[in-house]
């Protein structure tokens, strides 16, 4: 059990990972992958781990002085409760709001008190939710819209190689008849018995996700994502009665009930709530819950390590989506097998950095 209850001492970490190429998508482009790396220390010699990223090195030390301020908001709390923790950083955020860089903050130092607690009882954090530890469905992502078709499908074929059941691809070219054929090409590419998703990252229109949506009618996407903006929840719902493939979003959306809304307004087939902005583990966890009350699909969005233990066995869960940028910052490699992410056998949340990592990238 945990032998102190209270933090001892905490470090927090800024990195900053060059892409070998830029990213990009509809709505930006992303150069580099920087990160925020807390730990939070015990008495005992237990260490909790968590991270947040960012795409830009000013938000990432943002994010940095939140976390700072938030640990020492809880430092001399009983930590061996993750809920009752949670509770007490949301009341902390009130006068600041309960979205944005301020919830992502209060993401980091949940998930490093849930560490904690799994490593307390010497189990992972799928053992401490009562998973059954069989493995979830796993996709790669990538397929930038500054890729050529060809690069396009050697990321493609070596996920499937690597044993994901699925590939993610980014649209939203300047013609759309250039993301029709890059969507047609890696089909072809990777054939019909690999999955295949189509994110729009809410850059487009309702008229233009129609004309996409009937040209690859015939290629059997698992789902669309993100065509339009997720909070116009009329204008989803509409597109979703006119789809032949199901409609998901809401990476982007912040906390429970937010999430409430969305899944009452019935706009979306799959939700897609994000770790950090859904407020770490527990709150993550209230969203899986609004979503089973309503018979909601869930699919996670990226921290893969997280993921492929909060979606294991659940009843209404899809997809882990694997996006291996932040693997050079880890010590341990992801497990997929047979089109699925296993989970760690390692008590914890399944967190463990590359210190000599930690030191190369610091932007401090």
């Amino acid at each position: 059990m945990i032998s102190s209850h209270s933090i001892e001492s905490y470090d927090i970490s800024v990195l900053s990972m060059p892409l070998r190429e830029p990213f990009r998508m509809v709505t930006n482009t992303i150069v580099t992958v920087d990160a925020v790396v807390l730990r939070l220390y015990l008495k005992s010699g237990l260490v909790g781990n968590a991270y947040l990223f960012s795409y830009d090195r000013r938000l990432t030390r943002i994010l940095a002085e939140l976390c700072d301020w938030l640990v020492e908001a809880i430092q001399q709390s009983d930590i061996s409760d993750p809920e009752a923790c949670w509770r007490l950083l949301n009341r902390s955020i009130t006068l600041v709001g309960p979205e944005g860089l301020a919830m992502m903050a209060v993401a980091a130092v949940d998930v490093a008190i849930w560490d904690l607690k799994a490593k307390s009882l010497g189990v992972p954090l799928w053992r401490l939710l009562d998973r059954p530890g069989e493995g979830t469905a796993v996709y790669g992502s990538g397929g930038g819209l500054g890729s050529s078709i060809d690069a396009l499908l050697r990321e493609a074929t070596d996920f499937v190689a690597m044993g994901c059941g699925g590939y993610k691809m980014k649209v939203g070219q300047p013609r759309l008849r250039e993301d029709v054929e890059r969507v047609r090409s890696v089909r072809e590419a990777i054939g019909p018995g690999v999955a295949l998703i189509a994110d729009a990252n809410q850059g487009w229109d309702y008229e233009t996700a129609i004309r996409f949506a009937d040209e690859i009618a015939d290629l059997d996407l698992l789902w669309l994502e993100e065509p339009l903006a997720v909070r116009d929840k009329e204008a989803n719902r509409l597109l979703r009665s006119r789809l032949s493939m199901p409609l998901a979003g809401g990476e982007n959306e912040f906390g429970s009930y937010t999430f409430q809304g969305l899944v009452e307004s019935d706009s979306l087939d799959i939700i897609m709530p994000n770790l950090q902005r859904s407020g770490g583990i527990t709150g993550w966890l209230e969203i899986a819950e609004i979503a089973a009350r309503s018979d909601c699909a869930v699919s996670m969005h990226l921290f893969c390590e997280i993921a492929a233990q909060l979606m294991d066995g659940l009843p209404n869960g899809g997809w882990v989506e694997y996006l291996p940028w932040w693997d050079r910052m880890m010590v341990t490699p992801h497990a997929f097998d047979g089109g699925k992410i296993r989970p760690p056998a390692t008590a914890g949340v399944g967190l463990e950095f590359d210190e000599s990592a930690v030191k190369r990238y610091s932007a401090i």
